[in-house]
């Protein structure tokens, strides 16, 4: 049996194609949801107390494109908390019109084969490949592509097998998402033996523009602006977006470096020392560690709560700062950003 299926994105699906049902729409669907997962992670406006302002990075998204253009694979690069993913997303749904497009995290390609990984999301292999040859345009996003090198060496083949398929077929375009230390990596032991041509995108600093775009929407942000070594922390998106929820008075002492500013917010919006109602603060701290602990050691995407506080645990997801594993919500959770991490 043969359908019309919607395949020209994963956004926007129209009619094109006559295929055999089953096989490719399931796993067209199972590709749909697997890359919802990936953007819906993606918070792409800064949240205050006084509402949202988004940041429309214009020019960076700009020159992402136009060095995709002209490469196979593009490389987003910059410190934690720099916007990259953001700026991958944007870049992304840019694209997405007229294109088969999916993403993925690092995560789910690391396994020893490409069956394994693709697997693991509901896809079936075989009506996959085919899927892809009946697109002239194709895009993959792979989120924190830094992660792969917390696996063993054989845990990284799905990955390579998958640029290898990908190079064999017209029309693919490639995004990475990496910290800066790991992009040079990327290159040299995944890209460049297989002949796929990479460009680098260092997301910069937020610009004054920038700056003055997000006071627009959140106001607050005016005080800590203000201060000049302060506002050089805030050119970081995440450290821009926890400010904008903080406390801040005009002529109090001043919070100018980069440790006293991560005091701060660890202890206004990680231990919340505003809710003391059973020592709450004391354990969201504890709870916190404890988590990104957990996965430091275990370099897995997600760990167990197992021994860890229900009340705390919770009340650090509904704030945010913790995800839980969309595969095991009750049973466990990460970090929801990495920088959470390194502090």
């Amino acid at each position: 049996a043969t359908t019309e299926i919607y395949t020209l994105s994963l956004h926007d699906a129209l009619p094109i194609h006559r295929v055999p049902a089953a096989a490719e729409r399931e796993t067209f669907d199972a590709l749909r949801i697997a890359s919802e997962f990936v953007r819906e992670d993606v918070v792409d406006h800064l949240t205050g107390k006084s509402g949202r302002a988004a940041l429309s990075r214009a020019q960076v998204v700009t020159d992402g494109i136009a060095l995709l253009n002209d490469a196979t694979a593009l490389l987003i690069t910059g410190p934690a908390g720099g916007g990259k993913s953001v700026v991958a997303a944007k870049i992304f749904d840019a694209l997405a019109g007229g294109t088969l497009t999916m993403a993925f995290r690092a995560d789910t390609l690391a396994a020893p084969h490409l069956a394994t990984s693709v697997i693991s999301v509901g896809v079936n292999p075989r009506p996959l490949i085919r899927l892809f040859t009946l697109h002239e345009r194709k895009l993959l996003w792979v989120e924190r592509g830094e992660r792969l090198f917390e696996k063993a060496l054989p845990e990284r083949a799905a990955f390579t097998d998958l640029l290898r398929l990908l190079s064999r077929e017209h029309g693919w375009k490639l995004l990475i998402t990496c910290r800066d230390y790991s992009a040079e990596k990327l290159r040299t032991i995944f890209l460049e033996p297989i002949g796929l041509l990479s460009a680098v995108l260092t997301v910069p600093p937020l610009s004054d523009l920038d700056l003055k775009e997000a006071t627009v929407g959140l106001p607050e942000l005016r005080v800590p602006l203000a201060e000049p070594a302060l506002r050089e922390v805030l050119r970081n998106p995440f450290h821009l977006n926890l400010a904008a929820r903080m406390t801040w008075q005009e002529g109090a002492p001043s919070t100018t470096t980069r440790r006293t500013f991560r005091e701060k917010a660890w202890k206004e919006i990680v231990c919340r020392e505003d809710e003391v109602k059973d020592g709450m603060p004391r354990q969201r701290d504890r709870t916190m560690i404890e988590v990104a602990l957990r996965r430091a050691r275990a370099l897995v995407p997600y760990v167990s709560v197992d021994g860890l506080p229900g009340p705390a645990l919770q009340a650090l997801e509904n704030d945010s700062l913790l995800a839980s594993n969309p595969d095991d919500p009750t049973g466990q959770v990460a970090p929801a950003h990495d920088v959470y991490e390194d502090w």
